[in-house]
């Protein structure tokens, strides 16, 4: 029997409101599949929609002015997108976590981390408190913070930012979710720590089978800890697939673009590679998203929308793989 996935993501479109009579829609038509005890990371420059496809599986987009527009979201098979605030609260932070971007906005600053995390850990697992300030102690030690029973009695401005980002980090796996969403979990922290917590999240997904869904621009994160990779651009998917394919052989023209612009040891580089111009605004074009930055651009990529296609194994919007591929 074919093993089914914790996390399915169909059709997904988000948008969001930015008058009384219109509407812009950020992320169009995703589908991805998060594995039991798989790592999924969704890759991409910032504005591509990351962030915002996180947001609607977790049901935190913005209330009156963000919404899912379309498609489902299924979680061991229940439909996310009808839940109401309430059932979606029972599972958010006890079944799917997730660590935030911007750490510095994430916890209350009159509050001592210990009651905050202690909260947290007593209403997601129904623990008595001196438990949960055990499991909190050993999270921050986990994370790499030294006498972590001291820094329970800290507050958040008394932390650095690298600091702060561990704590949210130690608060989300505290509870051992069975899915872990962080994005950009690493931002705020030194090399030493990063890779000490990036091989926490394997460790956990190794050890109780976490699923996690890793939200990244770096590509040198993606190859060394994804199962999976989903690459994002202008808020759609451009390829999809297993990692050591992707990171191998890419095949669309942004991936190739993303994995050039990491620095090589094997290479004698003065100026690293970038790609020219930047992601568009969420308007709906004729042709592919793509093409005023592409180096592969050809005719059709103008005014003809690419679709989906399965090549080599993985999926890619481009009509370098498409229908309309005059190279043929």
């Amino acid at each position: 029997m074919k093993e089914q996935p914790i996390l399915s993501v169909e059709h997904l479109s988000v948008s969001f409101r930015v008058s009384r009579r219109q509407q812009v829609t950020v992320v169009r038509d995703v589908s991805f599949d998060l594995m039991p005890g798989h790592i999924l990371a969704i890759v991409g420059e910032s504005g591509c929609g990351k962030s915002v496809t996180a947001s609607a599986i977790t049901g935190l987009l913005p209330h009156g002015q963000g919404k899912v527009s379309g498609g489902h979201i299924h979680y061991k098979g229940q439909d996310l997108t009808s839940l109401r605030e309430k059932e979606y609260r029972k599972l958010r932070g006890r079944e799917i976590a997730m660590i935030f971007q911007d750490p510095m906005t994430s916890l209350n600053p009159v509050q001592r981390i210990s009651v905050q995390m202690s909260e947290m850990i007593c209403k997601a697992l129904h623990v008595s408190r001196p438990e949960a300030l055990e499991r909190a102690a050993k999270a921050l030690g986990d994370v790499g913070i030294p006498n972590p029973e001291n820094r329970l009695s800290a507050y958040p401005f008394e932390l650095s930012g690298g600091m702060i980002q561990r704590v949210m980090i130690a608060m989300a796996l505290a509870v051992h979710p069975s899915v872990l969403i962080a994005d950009e979990p690493t931002t705020a922290l030194d090399v030493t720590i990063q890779a000490q917590v990036l091989q926490l999240i394997q460790d956990l997904r190794d050890r109780e089978g976490m699923s996690v869904m890793l939200i990244t621009h770096d590509m040198g994160v993606v190859a060394e800890t994804a199962d999976d990779v989903m690459v994002m651009y202008a808020g759609e998917q451009v390829e999809y697939g297993v990692c050591r394919d992707i990171i191998g052989d890419p095949k669309h023209p942004y991936t190739s673009g993303l994995l050039r612009s990491l620095p090589r040891l094997d290479v004698d580089q003065d100026t690293l590679y970038s790609i020219e111009g930047t992601v568009p605004p969420p308007v709906e074009l004729p042709g592919c998203r793509f093409a005023e930055r592409c180096e592969s651009c050809f005719a059709p990529c103008q005014n003809v929308k690419p679709s989906l296609a399965v090549w080599d194994g993985r999926q890619v919007r481009c009509h370098l793989y498409g229908e309309v591929n005059h190279h043929e």
